[in-house]
């Protein structure tokens, strides 16, 4: 358990996992070469587990990550990941959470995705993630 509490997940990894959603804390880990994310990745390829980026995320993540785009342009290129876009279904759900409780447009599309797909959002701070919603589950970045 670390400071910001327990790690929540309800299902172990495997095939009939609805897979995971990297907010942008998790891209931005991505970028600066995270162990962490290279290992879930490799999970990932060897059992079929989507990993969902969300557009708005991976744009933020874009913007920040300097010379080291390249991991992220990698990253996106893995069979297994999906960049999730900002349609108009996806921007209605994520404007209502952003009403409720007034997160970011990155924050709030990361948990939409996670929430209607069912998946686990991982992150390095899974606070703001947690008041979105009572149902939606987070992996903490180590």
């Amino acid at each position: 358990m670390g400071a910001a509490g327990p790690r929540r997940t309800q299902q172990p990894v495997g095939v009939s996992d609805p897979g995971r959603v990297l907010d942008v804390t998790a891209l931005a880990a991505a970028a600066g070469g995270s162990i962490y994310i290279g290992s879930l990745l490799r999970v990932s390829l060897d059992h079929g587990v989507p990993l969902a980026v969300p557009a708005v995320a991976l744009a933020e993540a874009l913007r920040g990550a300097g010379a080291d785009v390249y991991r992220l342009d990698l990253l996106v290129a893995v069979a297994t990941v999906q960049v999730s876009p900002l349609d108009l279904a996806a921007a209605r759900a994520t404007a209502e959470l952003m009403a409720r409780t007034g997160a970011d447009l990155s924050t709030a599309h990361a948990a939409w995705i996670a929430l209607d797909r069912g998946s686990v959002v991982v992150t390095a701070d899974p606070r703001p993630l947690r008041a979105l919603h009572p149902d939606l589950r987070t992996e903490q970045l180590p």
